[in-house]
């Protein structure tokens, strides 16, 4: 899905030997590559429709089935190389396996470098957070470039000598005739993606009733849209929380356990560590914060990264004593749940308040014509910052921005309802669904 600029980013960067690719991304984005961006020795392509019985052309591309004249395939290199034996690649728990680019949504993507003991260890986390079983089917929702995908149901699933449903691209309707044809065990995801099942008018609640357990991660799921997704579907979404940096998942709400509400903003618990994980909140001064504080959430594990690749200062700058500080504002209860506030970044400052955008956002998701929502911060003459409110709509269902910000106003203090409410057809997000609030604050 990479362009040809943000394949340099990842080329120029990570300076790999070989690329695997579709014919689309070769067409699209290598082939477009400057001339002075370092190409692979190897490059291969594969089509995404190889080895499929059943394509389905509602994602895959019509020519999907492709190759590019001169460049050699997947398929022909393992041909050749048929009947010889695999090289002793003589690696130690310590040594790198894997870097996984982070999305990016703040800044340029760095790249996350896990060891072959971190990844086991992520693969066991998400074994433990879905409670997949000996052979069990995990539907692959999120995409295999994103930790949740590769880890949280890849590697899990591997561990588990289970059964991968891929998806290719993400269409809701698919996903649910996966579902009903695989029945699979778990599945994981952002909160867009089981928006858009809601959205969605052909999928039926009767096609998902294999599933033990369905995890939300990526975004904060509010409260609304988990109530929502529960009365259509009569499944309760889980909350899941990890990194890239973390090589999966860290925190989970425990299963069959009813989702903890924060009195004070309205939002849901992430849940609670999951073992193997030792999570702290810090406060400004340095030291853990007392329960129900706010502060930084750091985790520490043997899953954590090893360090961004070729980037000491950002290694330095993510670590402290503590552990990996994860950029998000939260606070834990006495019990042990922790609670996402915001990213630090987001905090929006109007007339010397501090705004945590997730609370805006919880409210607007409760307005019945929101399908999603996102709030920033944009420069006020006399506020400093004021609040903004970016939403879509539902399908069929029709609301102006005045009516929308006087819902707000009734439910929010006077600081912390959106001046400014804009509605527009799609929010812009990354690949893996999370909202580009950094485009939002460019274009206000």
């Amino acid at each position: 899905m990479n362009r040809a600029g943000e394949l340099a980013v990842i080329l120029e960067d990570a300076t790999p030997k070989a690329i695997v690719m579709e014919p689309q991304l070769y067409d699209e984005s290598y082939a477009l590559l400057a001339d002075d961006v370092p190409r692979p020795t190897i490059v291969l392509t594969t089509s995404a429709a190889t080895g499929l019985s059943e394509p389905y052309p509602i994602v895959l591309p019509a020519d999907a089935a492709r190759t590019i004249p001169g460049v050699e395939t997947l398929e022909g290199l393992v041909a050749a190389h048929d009947g010889e034996s695999v090289p002793d690649p003589d690696l130690a728990p310590g040594d790198a396996a894997t870097i996984v680019f982070t999305s990016g949504t703040t800044g340029r993507p760095k790249g996350s470098v896990s060891d072959h003991r971190g990844v086991l260890a992520g693969a066991s986390t998400g074994r433990i957070a879905t409670t997949l079983p000996d052979g069990g089917v995990s539907l692959v929702m999120a995409p295999l470039f994103h930790i949740t995908g590769l880890s949280v149901n890849c590697f899990a699933t591997i561990m588990a000598s289970g059964t991968l449903v891929l998806s290719y691209r993400f269409h809701p309707a698919i996903i649910a005739e996966m579902s009903e044809k695989y029945r699979p065990y778990v599945t994981a995801g952002a909160i867009t993606a089981y928006i858009a099942l809601m959205n969605e008018p052909s999928v039926r609640a009767d096609q998902f009733t294999s599933y033990r357990t369905m995890i939300s991660g990526g975004a904060p799921t509010p409260l609304g849209a988990l109530r929502a997704f529960e009365e259509r579907f009569g499944i309760v979404l889980r909350n899941g929380y990890g990194m890239t940096e973390t090589s999966g998942i860290a925190i989970v709400c425990p299963l069959d356990s009813e989702p903890r509400v924060d009195a004070d903003t309205g939002g849901i618990a992430l849940g609670k560590a999951i073992e193997g994980f030792t999570i702290t909140i810090v406060a400004d001064d340095g030291k853990p914060a007392a329960a129900h504080a706010v502060g930084e959430i750091v985790m520490n594990s043997s899953a954590l990264s090893c360090g961004y690749w070729l980037n000491e200062d950002a290694t330095r700058a993510s670590r402290c004593e503590y552990g990996l500080k994860s950029g998000d504002v939260g606070k834990m209860d006495e019990d042990g749940y922790i609670y996402i506030v915001d990213r630090k970044k987001d905090v929006i400052i109007a007339g010397g308040y501090k705004v945590w955008p997730r609370e805006v956002e919880d409210v607007l998701y409760q307005h019945p014509a929101v399908r999603e929502a996102a709030v920033v911060g944009v420069a006020d003459d006399y506020r400093g910052e004021t609040v903004k409110a970016v939403v879509s709509l539902r399908p069929g269902i029709q609301a102006d921005p005045d009516e929308i910000r006087e819902f707000c106003k009734d439910r929010l203090a006077a600081y912390k309802y959106p001046r400014i409410v804009e509605i527009i057809d799609e929010l812009p997000k990354t690949v893996t669904g999370k909202v580009l609030r950094r485009e939002l604050r460019d274009n206000a």
